[in-house]
């Protein structure tokens, strides 16, 4: 982890940030410790803002991305539990089905922001960044 300085105006705006790869990406956490801080008061803002940051890379590290991994036995175990307990049936997409959602999904949401990317360039951009 290491501090970082942005100037705002005629301020200094003080960060502890730290970077960490999941998934294939690298993500950027920070910290906010304050403006126009001296060392002493940044050693003392420092433990708490590491711990925060350190509790976030945890969350990151539980919550792993269900479309890039297939369920652990103890989580088919769950759901199967959970079906027994309700009456609602889960269909899992095939690769394919699943597929054909993310491009259907990507397009329709990109076109509701006013995107004019087309169907075939969103299907060609999913493609080159999986």
């Amino acid at each position: 982890m290491y501090i970082e300085i942005r100037r705002i105006g005629k301020s200094k705006a003080y960060y502890l940030a730290h970077s960490f790869r999941e998934g294939g990406k690298i993500h950027k956490i920070r910290r906010f410790l304050g403006t126009n801080l001296n060392e002493e008061k940044i050693e003392e803002l420092r433990p708490k803002a590491e711990k925060i940051i350190l509790a976030e890379i945890r969350r990151y590290k539980i919550i792993s991305s269900p479309i890039k991994r297939d369920l652990s036995e103890r989580e088919i175990e769950l759901i199967k539990r959970l079906q027994d307990k309700i009456s609602i049936k889960v269909e899992h997409l095939s690769k394919d089905d699943w597929r054909h959602f993310t491009e259907a999904f990507t397009y329709d949401t990109n076109a509701i922001e006013g995107s004019t990317v087309s169907f075939k360039e969103v299907k060609g951009i999913l493609e080159n960044n999986s």
